[in-house]
């Protein structure tokens, strides 16, 4: 069962939903180090360093103070 949502809390989903429908292919979002990251894409991929990988110097912004972690499930 899935925990009830405050009014605010749905709108905060509802204002991110719209966001994305606008988010451009040029950019893609990566969440490491509790941190959202907005990274830039190449010739619409993402980009990897010599490790294997993505590559930091993509990065173009990031939006911190909010919970976020990029594990899988």
């Amino acid at each position: 069962m899935k925990p009830e949502l405050t009014r605010r809390e749905r709108q905060a989903i509802d204002r991110l939903r719209k966001a994305f429908d606008k988010f451009p292919d040029t950019l893609w979002i990566y969440v490491a180090g509790g941190a959202i990251n907005i990274m830039k894409t190449e010739n619409g991929k993402q980009v990897m360093d010599e490790l294997g990988s993505f590559d930091q110097d993509y990065c173009v912004d990031e939006i911190t103070g909010v919970l976020a972690d990029g594990g899988d499930w």
